[in-house]
């Protein structure tokens, strides 16, 4: 895993390498696959979309909240790879983009969005409404499709986007992903575009916050992804 943190034009740590080969070949692939194959990716509608003014969903994709599907997430190979994301190096790496990233440091509630990106898929500008998103982008080699770019819209950036690498950025950023196009023709076969997104933030013990990060009943998209675009 190689750390990249980045300034210009705005501060966010990119990640190259994320998972070992071994991961990828033995816990990643295989969970994916089964999550696409065996319908267990849900329609954007239910997956915490942002909205536009209309109250329309601004995402066209399929997938799940691990939390939402195990009892314990641990239970999930992925997740378990990502809770050891967080540590003092990560913590380190992002705070040299600037001081206001300290807050990732003290993030002690998460959630795991699968997303799967296949012919004409697409995520409009948007924000997350926690208070760091990390964006974990893999696909099967050979690449079986073009298009699924990253952008930062606030500064019309787009973010180099290669096989094994994610981002970890400050969820006010407005972001997207443009659309994307199938090589050959194929529908949940595992050769599209995923997106393994952790959402971090602050739990408050108080009666204002409801979800601690350990019942997933109590996850609501809303409260969980994105609420709002711009």
């Amino acid at each position: 895993m190689r750390f990249i943190p980045t300034l210009d034009p705005l501060p966010y740590l990119r990640v190259e390498d994320f998972f070992t080969k071994i991961q990828l070949e033995q816990q990643v692939f295989p969970e994916l696959e089964y999550y696409t194959r065996s319908g267990k990716l849900l329609p954007a509608t239910e997956t915490g979309s942002a909205r536009n003014a209309e109250g329309e969903i601004v995402k066209n994709n399929s997938g799940m909240f691990i939390e939402a599907t195990y009892r314990e997430s641990k239970s999930s190979s992925i997740a378990t790879i990502i809770n050891n994301f967080w540590n003092t190096d990560t913590c380190a790496a992002i705070e040299k983009t600037g001081p206001w990233n300290r807050g990732f440091r003290q993030s002690n509630s998460t959630a795991t969005l699968i997303s799967y990106y296949q012919e004409g898929d697409y995520y409009l500008p948007h924000l997350d409404d926690v208070q760091f998103t990390l964006l974990v982008w893999v696909w099967k080699e050979p690449k079986n499709f073009s298009g699924g770019e990253f952008m930062f819209n606030d500064v019309s950036h787009t973010v180099p986007m290669k096989n094994n690498s994610a981002v970890l950025f400050p969820s006010c950023y407005s972001h997207s992903v443009n659309r994307v196009s199938m090589n050959t023709p194929s529908l949940n076969d595992g050769t599209g575009r995923y997106c393994i997104s952790r959402f971090y933030w602050i739990h408050q013990a108080t009666e204002m916050f409801t979800y601690n990060g350990t019942h997933p009943k109590d996850m609501t998209p809303v409260n969980l992804s994105d609420s709002f675009n711009v």
